[in-house]
């Protein structure tokens, strides 16, 4: 039966078999042509095959046995066949990599094609001859897939027969053993064939001999697993008990409690290692560092089954990255850290963006840096957009980046948008540039929206563009709303335009709130609009608030709104704050209100601040309130601040305090500019402090901007400068200005300068001024700045580096030419 392909049905059959609505689903996952994949629906396999609950075929499935099933053929019991149920039905004619398993991963939220994927399963388990069929759900996809199909009551588990992930589950009345928390089979073969790796796929067959003799045999029961597991596993009673008392060790860890039982998503930390003390010390070691961080380690890729070997990779960065670096943490890097080439790689874009790398690393990045296509046209992209390479580079551009059909795209729109390019472009996007009908829809929202296009687009929105009832719905709001049509649309918004529940209830509201509407509107009330309970909750609040109900909605509210727990601490504080209390409520405080530690928390920063509370309490101070290292920052700065205390702690600055890095450039600010601190300190600055070209930069033009220097810097200032386009036209403006640049750069004046459309309306205003003679003032000035370089050099160990001097030369010379 292995030895060469059986039969599966025609192309023409299979369509019979998958509805359309599925079949279009499917082919979001393709990155590329869809010629270059078929259709793969098997029959169900009879007899008694092991069931694979798998995530997609290998490639040619039709007439090739897959490298992983020879793999699987070769341990697992003589004469043992396998049925495989994969989650995507698509098959690659050439390669593998045209499937995009993160597109797959998203499906576990869709529930018409888990319905479609269970029901699969369900053919396969009435082909059945005799005996209870064994199941194997292969990897975390699947996993979250299986959960998924007992959220939606298709099946359900009856028993568990062991704490190694095996179940007795049912569906409809078949009854079937499951053996969960593993691995995909084909995880050791992409993994550079580690011991490790090797050494868990033959583990896992062994359990799959193990459950299948068991399950074959009639005799399911707690102890009869347990006997065929340790004689097919080859372990003593001493070893499983050891195991097990390393699950309770995990769980302890991540959930405060001894049960032994991991959530669905975390089903695979129950192969941590953690009953051998090396493993258990590491363990406590990353939990010290925060839940966030030891969570970012076991989630990410295979690093939960060899801390040892991994932890000196992961500490060299931690060091680095501290608080980023659960940011930094994804699959593709833990995929491949350690690797020589790839770290050089990593240090490489470290050096050039800074404390934005974190943020610049993602699955689709981390999974193609070295390869030279890619690297030449990163490079390309960061030579004209310095720093907003973070906000350009995502998942499928990086997918797609080297391809010139994709590159020609990107050019076209980098010219139309200019500076508001990198935020345009998202994963749907980039996932869909080059489809003639996608095309043709961005073009006409581009010629009515412009620059306003950036907003518009997010990844719901560019999903589900030329949908004939999305487009029409498009096109009412856009009637109502004019200028504001652009921040109404988020994600959540896009994602349930046009259903009959959700457009009754936008109609509510918007007769309600009228020009506030837009602001309103976010993600996670979209999400929940139409849910009676929240609904009245709504209801409630506004009837309370009035004017002052869109400052206090957000996502975080909304998610928990009509929770009886937490409805009874908002009345509480809504008592204590009165007119402030809409200031005072934010996402992070609304994600941890009602938990006892951070409302211990509050009720000390209550007493201390009073009114202030509403100033002092943001998203990122919520966040982290309660962290001794956080906690121990704050106690010092208020010591030093008082009155100005609840000002200073902003997003960005909470963030961050405690960092070592953070903390000395903190210091050194304020042994600077004094009162003028507090002015100086915003999310911007905060977030780039510590970055050595941006601290270069903010050397030079404290020097030049002097007792204006807090006041001139701003977050629209701070969160561009060092950006080739935005230094030049400072340049240009400070020599116009004079001694009034630091009142002209206000944050909108900085966001849009530089722009082309935006500088000529400057222009036009400033019409009677000698332009040429300008930007020869600022190559001037650039001159001083250098001697002035020069001369710090001496009397500054800490000035600008001569790169970034050179770069101020470069800057006037480029102002001069623009103007």
């Amino acid at each position: 039966m292995n030895a060469s392909k059986r039969a599966f049905l025609s192309g023409g059959d299979e369509r019979k078999l998958i509805r359309a609505s599925i079949l279009k689903k499917q082919k979001t996952c393709v990155r590329g042509d869809l010629d270059d994949v078929s259709l793969h629906l098997p029959g169900p396999v009879k007899g008694t095959p092991l069931i694979v609950l798998g995530l997609y075929p290998g490639p040619r499935a039709a007439t090739e046995v897959s490298r992983t099933e020879k793999e699987m053929i070769k341990l697992l019991d003589p004469g043992a066949d396998l049925a495989w149920v994969d989650f995507c039905v698509l098959s690659a004619n050439h390669v593998n990599c045209i499937i995009d398993q993160r597109t797959i991963r998203t499906w576990t939220g869709d529930e018409e094609l888990v319905r479609d994927y269970h029901s699969r399963l369900i053919i396969q388990l009435d082909a059945r001859a005799n005996g209870v069929p064994c199941v194997y759900i292969a990897g975390k996809t699947c996993q979250a897939a299986f959960d998924e199909m007992i959220e939606l009551g298709l099946l359900s588990r009856l028993e568990e027969l062991s704490p190694l992930g095996v179940y007795l589950c049912e569906t409809g009345g078949r009854q079937f053993v499951t053996l969960e928390g593993r691995p995909h089979p084909s995880w050791h073969l992409v993994t550079g064939g580690e011991k490790t790796s090797r050494d868990l796929f033959a583990e896992t067959a062994a359990m799959l001999n193990a459950v299948s003799r068991c399950s074959g045999g009639g005799d399911l029961c707690v102890e009869s697993m347990t006997c065929h597991l340790r004689v097919a596993m080859q372990t003593d009673p001493e070893e499983l008990v050891m195991r097990e008392e390393g699950r309770v060790f995990m769980t302890r860890l991540l959930y405060g409690n001894d049960s032994g039982r991991f959530i669905a998503e975390h089903m695979h930390m129950r192969d941590v290692m953690a009953y051998l003390p090396e493993v258990r010390e590491l363990l406590l070691k990353w939990s010290k560092r925060g839940l966030a961080t030891l969570k970012a380690i076991l989630t990410c890729g295979a690093l939960y089954r060899n801390l040892v070997a991994f932890d000196t990779a992961l500490e060299a960065w931690y060091v680095r990255l501290e608080a980023q670096f659960a940011t930094f943490m994804c699959n593709s890097v833990a995929a491949r850290l350690g690797d020589p080439a790839f770290e050089a790689v990593l240090e490489a874009w470290y050096g050039r963006l800074g404390a934005r790398f974190a943020t610049f690393m993602c699955n689709g990045v981390a999974a193609r840096l070295g390869d030279p296509a890619f690297d030449a046209a990163s490079d390309a992209w960061y030579e004209r957009l310095g720093g907003k390479v973070v906000a350009f580079i995502c998942n499928s551009v990086a997918a797609r980046l080297g391809n010139p059909a994709f590159d020609a795209v990107l050019e076209a729109w980098c010219r139309r948008l200019g500076a508001t390019f990198s935020n345009f472009m998202c994963d749907s996007v980039a996932a869909r540039l080059g489809d003639p009908a996608f095309n043709a829809a961005l073009d006409v929202w581009y010629r009515r929206l412009r620059a306003n296009i950036a907003t518009f687009m997010c990844d719901s929105v560019a999903a589900r563009l030329g949908e004939p009832a999305f487009d029409v719905a498009l096109e009412a709001w856009y009637g109502r709303l004019g200028a504001k049509f652009a921040t109404f649309t988020c994600n959540s918004v896009a994602a349930r335009l046009g259903n009959p529940t959700f457009d009754a209830a936008l109609e509510g509201w918007y007769g309600r709130l009228g020009t506030e509407f837009a602001t309103f509107m976010c993600n996670g009330i979209a999400a929940r609009l139409g849910d009676p309970v929240f609904d009245a909750a709504m209801d409630a609040w506004y009837g309370r608030l009035g004017g002052r109900f869109v400052t206090f909605m957000c996502g975080s509210i909304a998610t928990r709104l009509g929770d009886p727990a937490f409805n009874a601490v908002l009345e509480v504080w809504y008592r204590r704050l009165g007119a402030k209390f809409a200031h005072f409520m934010c996402n992070s405080v609304a994600a941890r209100l009602g938990d006892p530690a951070f409302n211990a928390a509050l009720g000390v920063w209550f007493g201390r601040l009073r009114a202030a509370l509403a100033t002092f309490m943001c998203d990122s101070v919520a966040a982290r309130l309660g962290e001794p290292a956080f906690d121990a920052a704050l106690e010092a700065w208020y010591g030093r601040l008082g009155a100005n205390f609840a000002t200073f702690t902003c997003n960005s600055v909470a963030a961050r305090l405690g960092a070592p890095a953070f903390d000395v450039a903190l210091e050194t600010w304020y042994g600077r500019l004094g009162a003028d601190f507090i002015t100086f300190m915003c999310n911007s600055v905060a977030a780039r402090l510590s970055d050595e070209h941006f601290n270069a930069v903010l050397e030079v033009w404290y020097r030049r901007v002097g007792a204006d220097f807090a006041a001139f810097m701003c977050d629209g200032v701070a969160a561009r400068l060092g950006d080739l386009a935005f230094d030049a036209a400072l340049e240009v403006w400070r020599g116009r200005l004079g001694a009034k640049f630091a009142s002209f750069v206000c944050d909108s004046v900085a966001a849009r300068l530089g722009d082309p459309a935006f500088d000529e309306e400057l222009r036009t205003w400033g019409a009677g001024d000698n332009l040429a003679e300008a930007g020869a003032g600022a190559e001037a000035a650039a001159a001083d700045v250098e001697a002035e370089h020069k001369q710090g050099e001496e009397d500054d160990e800490n000035a600008a580096p001569k790169s970034c001097v050179a770069g101020v030369l470069w800057n006037a010379s480029a102002a001069t030419a623009r103007w």
